[in-house]
């Protein structure tokens, strides 16, 4: 099984242990905190299992499913970018939560079959209880983290105003229509977010500020010098991952993206910002929050809430503040 596993994942992992747990994504080898948190919890507790990255291709996902589904030493994984939506078709069973946001990031594998569950949905949540009650509330992103957030912000946030953006306005539309709720303001294109006067509330649950090379058809481009307020439409790419030469290319635009986003808060002086990001801890929408002191959260303890919540659900252990511990535990 394990053979079969290394033939079709894009990084090197070697198993140390009986027991195996993964987490999949496009690139997961590249920064996710999982593993760590998860291998720390696994020696505290002297359990014979250790979490490992799978960098998997699109192509690939279904065979690297159908071999996990079938190794009895796998026992479950989490999931990350981009494949929260796209894996929901190869889960047997889905919790009612997943089933209603259209996305997992934890997979449970029991009497052979892989369960589905959303974990990003309560660790947002718990979150967002850290915020005070606002009256409007921008939420930019409706991805897997992003449809999350807006079903936290909604239980959060009750009867108050949240206005949503994505990229991709039909697949928004297909989402908020099954919610029925006469709060939800859907926004058509980016330009309307200047018209909306006072925003109390911004949560960014979009990749926009994320420390992570990524590419396209015509070389690489990072995220991580942006704001997600800001339309940022012409990124030079670079045929390597030249860090020097894309900031070089680059700097007018993000010179301008930087300049639109101190407009924005200017406008919206009040605004409380959570971003889901946490890598880096300070992104470019907090680095400007910071400026005008307010109140603002990165996506760090989001991420340990949710690999907290995951780790219990995949390993059957009831006491979720004693995994938390151990995880902070240096």
């Amino acid at each position: 099984m394990r053979k079969k596993i290394y033939s079709i994942i894009d990084n090197k992992i070697i198993f140390k242990s009986k027991k195996y747990s993964l987490i999949i994504g496009l690139n997961p080898s590249s920064g996710a905190r999982s593993p760590k948190l998860w291998n720390k919890v696994y020696k505290k507790l002297k359990i014979n299992c250790q979490m490992y990255p799978a960098d998997i291709s699109k192509k690939n996902l279904p065979i690297l499913i159908k071999e996990i589904k079938n190794d009895d030493d796998f026992v479950g994984s989490a999931v990350t970018m981009p494949y929260k939506e796209k894996i929901l078709k190869y889960i047997d069973i889905i919790d009612n939560n997943s089933k209603k946001i259209g996305s997992i990031n934890t997979i449970l594998k029991k009497n052979k079959k892989l369960i589905g569950y959303n974990t990003d949905y309560l660790a947002c949540k718990k979150t967002l209880l850290k915020f005070k009650k606002k009256n409007k509330i921008l939420i930019l992103g409706a991805g897997g983290v992003g449809k999350s957030a807006i079903l936290s912000a909604i239980e959060v946030f009750k009867n108050k105003k949240i206005f949503i953006f994505n990229r991709n306005y039909k697949r928004l539309m297909n989402f908020i229509s099954r919610l029925n709720n006469r709060n939800l303001k859907i926004l058509k294109n980016f330009k309307m977010i200047s018209k909306i006067k006072n925003i109390d509330m911004i949560i960014n649950a979009t990749s926009v500020g994320f420390n992570l090379w990524q590419r396209s058809k015509t070389g690489y481009f990072n995220l991580v010098f942006f704001s997600p307020v800001s339309i940022f439409k012409k990124i030079i790419f670079v045929k390597q991952k030249n860090l020097k030469e894309f900031l070089k290319k680059n700097k007018k635009i993000i010179d301008l993206n930087i300049l639109s986003t101190l407009e924005f808060f200017n406008k919206n002086k009040r605004c409380q910002v959570f971003d889901i990001i946490y890598d880096p801890l300070e992104t470019p929408l907090i680095k400007v929050a910071n400026k005008f002191n307010n109140k603002n959260l990165n996506g760090l303890e989001m991420n340990l809430n949710q690999a907290v919540l995951g780790f219990s659900i995949v390993n059957n252990i009831k006491n979720t503040n004693l995994v938390k511990k151990l995880m902070l535990k240096k």
